[in-house]
């Protein structure tokens, strides 16, 4: 079941893309990264999320289904 979250979108980009370099072929993540390289952040509920799973969200506006993975196109972990 996918469960909206009550936090505009807009709120949220304010704690990624700051984090966030935009390169010509990657957006490399500059804050924290957890244990395989991929860029992590705190969301409204002091949850732990992947970077690229909460910009997922920021996205669709739906959090994905537990076992749904949000892929890289490129990936590298830390883009």
């Amino acid at each position: 079941m996918q469960i909206k979250y009550t936090r505009t979108r807009r709120q949220g980009g304010d704690r990624l893309w700051p984090k966030v370099a935009i390169g010509e072929s990657c957006w490399q993540w500059t804050g924290s990264t957890d244990k395989d390289g991929y860029g992590k952040l705190t969301d409204f509920d002091q949850r732990h999320r992947r970077a690229h799973v909460y910009a997922w969200w920021l996205a669709t506006g739906v959090w994905p289904d537990q076992g749904q993975l949000v892929c890289h196109t490129c990936d590298n972990p830390g883009c």
